[in-house]
């Protein structure tokens, strides 16, 4: 299962955020109060208000709650702190264990703001409401990877960055994507996934065999590439990314370019150079193939 933070600590009213404190929330029930108190009952704004003054009511009570649980800690720190008092033993116990417990509790805020910047990420990218987006973390959280949820967050966002906007195609970009960065993105780099998930939407591949699996198979030759070559799985990817558009305009299938990569690299040619290169040929074979379709007109 996927390690993370499945609670959210950001509030929005009237579309903006709130200030993430227990003063800002207790200042923004009582200015929703307030205004409802003028609006007619019953009506739409009123009960969009009324939720409004609901949803900031269970924050503060998740709040006391979560006070409660940070309470009871601290009293059994003390108690077992007192049942050892009077030695020396019991001091240096006493303040190795307050060490540790702000220790867990930095860690445990830190790792919500994490996750917080994470969702916020995702929101922008694809559109998603608040709501859409914890849904879709708890998605993430089942997932079978030892990846932190937060980085799986990322991952999120990256596909709709991509275009990717319901929930099943971001899942299916983000399992694809967590497979490659495990499996080869000591080699290939950071943005590996989305590269290759660019090619496949240039060849429409990832319409016929799916978002995952046009993924995954692209990754799968390159990588078996690197294995049987003496190219390099990121030499073979950057040409192939740059030979794309022209490749296809060419006639050229993603294999083919795949394998011209492959061809060229193992012969000890520059990636980036020999992109250009064969760029040039193949624009220069199509000016020459539409002036025989459609020469210029000649004049007596």
């Amino acid at each position: 299962m996927a390690k993370g933070v499945s609670k959210t600590i950001s509030v929005f009213l009237d579309g903006k955020a709130v200030e993430n404190s227990a003063k800002a929330i207790e200042v923004a029930l009582k200015k929703a109060t307030a205004q409802i108190n003028n609006m007619t009952v019953g009506s739409k704004e009123y009960i969009l208000q009324a939720k409004k003054i609901k949803d900031l009511k269970k924050i503060q009570e998740d709040h006391n709650k979560e006070l409660q649980k940070t309470g009871g800690v601290i009293d059994n720190l003390k108690k077992k702190a007192t049942e050892l008092q009077g030695t020396f033993q019991a001091a240096f116990f006493a303040s190795r264990l307050k060490n540790w417990a702000q220790g867990m509790m930095q860690e445990y805020v830190d790792a919500f703001r994490t996750l917080d910047d994470a969702f916020v990420n995702v929101q922008k990218y694809t559109g998603m409401s608040r709501q859409e987006v914890e849904a879709l973390n708890d998605e993430l959280k089942k997932m079978d990877t030892r990846t932190p949820v937060e980085q799986l967050n990322k991952l999120a966002a990256a596909a709709g960055d991509m275009g990717y906007r319901s929930k099943e195609d971001i899942l299916s970009f983000v399992a694809a994507a967590d497979k490659i960065n495990q499996t080869l993105g000591a080699s290939l780099g950071e943005d590996a996934a989305k590269q290759i998930n660019k090619l496949t939407q240039v060849f429409g591949e990832d319409k016929t065999k799916g978002i995952q699996g046009a993924t995954l198979a692209t990754a799968s030759a390159i990588n078996e590439l690197d294995k049987q070559t003496n190219a390099s799985a990121k030499s073979i990817l950057d040409f192939t990314t740059n030979m794309a558009a022209v490749g296809k305009a060419a006639g050229l299938t993603q294999a083919d370019i795949i394998g011209l990569g492959a061809t060229l690299n193992a012969q000890f040619q520059d990636s980036g150079a020999s992109a250009t290169q064969l760029t040039k040929v193949l624009t220069r074979l199509h000016i020459a193939r539409v002036m025989v379709v459609f020469p210029f007109p000649t004049f007596p």
